[in-house]
């Protein structure tokens, strides 16, 4: 019974995550960021569906080990997302501030501006046109004064025509202002509702996880499984090493400097934060000891990965556990493996240079990049041969 709610706990988070990713992805091909109540109220049928589905089968065919693999991976994307949302927002808060001053300057602007083309006006209004024919052809008044008045006076028809067209210039641009403040603040609307959705996606997801801990932490079957497969899965990985070793006809020679020179020289893989270092580690979430044969690297997905030294690509396929897996062959038997790659850039037989890109990770949205160093097979602590950061 524990084991099955553990599996419905999984699913129902699988089918939250994946509803709110296709949501997301919707509403941003539309332009708009705000989903709709048929939207939302068809998602959440779609749970209710997959809940009972759940409940009549009372099984699913995923491992634990995979199911708590994705349950992080969903988690740690859903806090990205949100962060990244509020950085979006704080950026769209500056530019409303931005735009709201210069509406100001504009509109103080257009008043005054304003102001002087109603004193114009005024003055047109009661001088009329006699006036202005009385100061051109006054009985008084000498071709050089009217000459002189009349230059004047065309000066005035320019100033009025600049000020009229200043006063409307001003206007546009502050209607402009207007428009964009209004765009502004309707994007922000949309953004916040975005992110209030992705933060509640992502209550949901720590939610189920923390159930999901309690119950594998209580049950001492379901906790043996979970590491029995952890253990079944690197030893899977370290026989396909094995035999891709034993069957190699030639190791890769062609460059003169051994790898086994390069200790602490290597570049990193991807730039990202260690995340999982080699060795054993206490699970603050499980309670218990956990063996990692490699590095847990962040990095975002469609990161370039890049080969550490130079090789020959002994292998590039997919492997059950680590995604798509890339396997390097350096020489003198050591290798190098890059898993969780979403896609290849270069295939088995191709030889690399160092830093050059030979996968992109991301794997099913994987936010990081496993990586191994190995010699004849035994995995060693990657760190002491990467360059110090």
């Amino acid at each position: 019974m524990k084991r099955w709610l553990a599996t419905c706990l999984m699913a129902a988070f699988l089918l939250i995550g994946s509803a709110a990713i296709r949501q997301a992805a919707w509403a941003d091909q539309d332009g708009d960021l705000v989903a709709s109540q048929e939207k939302l109220a068809e998602i959440e049928r779609q749970i209710e569906a997959g809940l009972r589905d759940l409940r009549d089968k009372q099984a699913r065919s995923s491992s634990l080990a995979d199911d708590l693999a994705r349950l992080d991976d969903e988690t740690r994307r859903l806090a990205a997302a949100v962060r990244r949302s509020g950085r979006e927002l704080k950026k769209l808060d500056g530019q409303v501030v931005q735009v709201r001053k210069e509406r100001e300057t504009l509109q103080a602007s257009l008043q005054t501006t304003g102001e002087k083309v109603r004193r114009r006006l005024t003055v047109l209004y009661k001088s009329g046109e006699i006036g202005l024919a009385r100061v051109l052809l006054g009985a008084t008044v000498t071709p050089y004064e009217m000459a002189e008045n009349h230059a004047f006076l065309a000066r005035l028809v320019r100033y009025d025509r600049q000020l009229i067209e200043d006063y409307r210039g001003q206007a546009q641009r502050l209607e402009e202002r207007l428009v964009q403040l209004q765009q502004l603040r309707e994007k922000q609307a949309r953004l916040n509702e975005r992110r209030n959705r992705q933060q509640e996606a992502l209550g949901k997801a720590g939610k189920t996880k923390r159930k999901l801990l309690v119950v594998i932490r209580k049950d001492e079957a379901l906790l043996s499984g979970y590491l029995d497969e952890l253990r079944a899965k690197a030893a899977r990985l370290g026989e396909l090493v094995k035999k891709l070793e034993t069957d190699l006809v030639q190791s890769y020679t062609e460059f003169a400097t051994s790898f086994s020179q390069q200790k602490g020289r290597l570049a990193w893989p991807v730039s990202g934060k260690l995340r999982v270092g080699f060795g054993t580690t206490r699970s603050a979430e499980l309670g218990t000891l956990l063996e990692s044969n490699g590095l847990e690297i962040v990095a975002e997905v469609g990161s370039p990965v890049q080969a550490v030294w130079s090789g020959k690509v002994l292998y590039a396929s997919p492997f059950r556990g680590y995604g798509k897996l890339m396997i390097i062959d350096h020489g003198d038997k050591y290798y190098s493996l890059y898993a969780q790659v979403a896609r290849f850039a270069k295939q088995a037989g191709e030889q690399v240079s160092p830093g050059e890109t030979v996968a992109y990770s991301g794997f099913e949205g994987r936010d990081y990049l496993y990586f191994e160093v190995r010699q004849s097979g035994k995995p060693l602590d990657p760190l002491p041969w990467l360059k110090r950061r």
